[in-house]
C-alpha cells in the first residue's frame, strides 16, 4: 500500500515538472517570437513570397534604393511568369494553401508611377499587384501621387488591390510635423504632454512620463 502512495507521488511529480517544462518552453517561445528571434515554421503549401516596391521611373532616370526602371520591372515580371509564379492579392489569399507558386507583390506610398507606368505591365502579363496609399496625398492631389480616380480604375481591373499605408504617418518630420496639435493627421495633444509621451501613446508604446 505504501509503494501504490510512494508511485503516484512520483508520477504526480514527474506530471507537474513536464507540465511546467511546457509552460517554460510555450512562454519562451512566445517571447522569442515576439522578438523576431524565433519564427514559427510555416507550411510549405502555406509559405508566401513578398516582392515589395514603391516607385518606377522611365528607363534613363535616376534610380535610389526606392525606385526601379521599367524594363527592370519588366524583367522581373517576364522571369516570374516564366518560372511558373502567379500572383495573388491579399483579400483572396487570407493564408489559404494553394497550388503551384503563389506570389505577392506590393508597392508602398501610391506613387503616381504605379498607375502611369506599373497598371500598364500588370495588365500585360495579367499579374496582380497591392498597392498601398497615403490617403492624405489623394486627399490634396498631391501632383508625384495617384488620384482617387487612379485608384478606382486600378481597383475595378481585378489587378489591383488598394491597401492603407496610413493616412500620412509615414515621416514624423514632414510637412510641419505630424506629431503637432493640428497636424495632418488631427492628432490631438494634451498642451502638458511631454514628447515622448505623446509619441509613445500615438504608436501604441507606453511611457512613465505625465
Amino acid at each position: 500500500m505504501g509503494d501504490d502512495r510512494q508511485m503516484k507521488k512520483i508520477r504526480v511529480g514527474i506530471l507537474g515538472v513536464a507540465a511546467a517544462a511546457a509552460l517554460c518552453f510555450t512562454a519562451g517561445a512566445v517571447y522569442l517570437y515576439a522578438r523576431g528571434v524565433w519564427q514559427m515554421p510555416i507550411p510549405a503549401d502555406r509559405a508566401l513570397p513578398v516582392l515589395m516596391y514603391h516607385h518606377i521611373v522611365e528607363d534613363g532616370e535616376p534610380c535610389n534604393d526606392m525606385t526601379i526602371t521599367v524594363s527592370r520591372m519588366e524583367q522581373d515580371l517576364r522571369w516570374l511568369t516564366e518560372h511558373g509564379y502567379h500572383t495573388v492579392l491579399p483579400r483572396s489569399w487570407q493564408g489559404r494553401a494553394a497550388a503551384g507558386k503563389p506570389l505577392l507583390i506590393t508597392f508602398d506610398d501610391g506613387y503616381r508611377s504605379n498607375y502611369e507606368l506599373l497598371f500598364p505591365l500588370l495588365q500585360a502579363y495579367q499579374m496582380k499587384a497591392v498597392v498601398s496609399i497615403m490617403v492624405y496625398m489623394q486627399d490634396v492631389s498631391a501632383d508625384n501621387f495617384l488620384s482617387w480616380d487612379m485608384c478606382r480604375e486600378m481597383a475595378d481591373s481585378g489587378l489591383v488591390e488598394i491597401g492603407s499605408h496610413a493616412y500620412s504617418l509615414h515621416n514624423l518630420g514632414d510637412l510641419g510635423g505630424n506629431f503637432d496639435p493640428g497636424g495632418i493627421n488631427g492628432i490631438q495633444r494634451d498642451p502638458e504632454e511631454s514628447d515622448s509621451a505623446f509619441e509613445a501613446r500615438v504608436l501604441g508604446g507606453y511611457s512613465e512620463e505625465p
